[in-house]
């Protein structure tokens, strides 16, 4: 699975997040959804010499995203992935209304 195109970061560990930097492909991006006190300790290397980003995201509040894992847990929800054959297919499944969840394709 590794090199990865892209990388979700949950967790507020700087120096595990730090960690997931070797595992991304060239042009891969780190996507951070949590943060922590910490600096990011990143190696300019990883970044310049294989264009590879740090970007970073907020999905709500914490309290929100403790009830909304609340609401998963309770009504059995659970993560699915799977291989798309082509970067289109998902963006095609929305688009015709045939999608029941968002879907994303890395």
């Amino acid at each position: 699975m590794w090199p990865a195109k892209a990388i979700v970061a949950t967790i507020g560990n700087a120096e595990a997040v730090s960690s997931l930097m070797a595992g991304l492909a060239p042009c891969g991006r780190l996507v951070l959804l949590d943060a922590d006190k910490d600096p990011l300790p990143v190696s300019a290397g990883h970044l310049v010499v294989a264009e590879r980003s740090v970007l970073g995201s907020i999905t709500g509040t914490p309290c929100e995203n403790e009830r909304a894992l609340d609401f998963s847990v309770l009504t059995g929800g659970r993560t699915q992935s799977r291989r798309c054959r082509s970067r289109s297919q998902p963006c095609q499944k929305m688009k015709s209304g045939d999608a029941r969840f968002r879907k994303s394709c890395l």
